[in-house]
């Protein structure tokens, strides 16, 4: 982000909506099987298969979703959310720094593995630091329309 001021960092953060928008690549195409977890499946007829799963489950899932009600205001259950990614994307990073198959890995994989660990640190501290802000999160509640039906 930029030091010249808060306007010009609402315009880079606007910048970057704007290309995330314009991406081929929507949040649901990633969203039911991440990348970190297709990695693990090497035939790509298998890995098309999962993909159409977890599109699918979330397709049918949408469709029982009777609207929100996240027990708190949307932006703090979307960061919440953030949050989780944020922490399993660190953990997917940790094991691939850490992984016993480095012992064969290349030079080049070996560099890039030592280069990429000051990124995991801050990452961690991002994720920690954004749990700091979140605080803890509400208690869990019933959804609305399983209290609108207990009345």
């Amino acid at each position: 982000m930029s030091d010249e001021g808060p306007n010009e960092d609402r315009d880079e953060l606007e910048a970057l909506a704007d290309l995330l928008r314009s991406s081929e690549r929507s949040w649901r195409e990633l969203a039911p099987f991440r990348e970190a977890a297709l990695v693990h499946f090497t035939d790509p007829e298998l890995r098309a298969t999962l993909q159409r799963m977890g599109e699918a489950t979330l397709d049918r899932a949408i469709e029982f979703e009777r609207g929100p009600d996240y027990g708190e205001l949307p932006v703090m259950a979307m960061f919440r959310a953030l949050h989780a990614d944020l922490w399993h994307a660190w953990g997917f990073a940790v094991t691939v720094v850490a992984t016993p198959r480095l012992a064969q890995a290349t030079e080049e994989e070996h560099r890039l593995c030592e280069q990429s660990r000051p990124l995991l640190r801050l990452l961690k501290q991002a994720t920690d630091e954004l749990e700091r802000l979140l605080g803890p999160p509400p208690p869990t509640q019933p959804r609305q329309a399983d209290r609108a039906k207990a009345n």
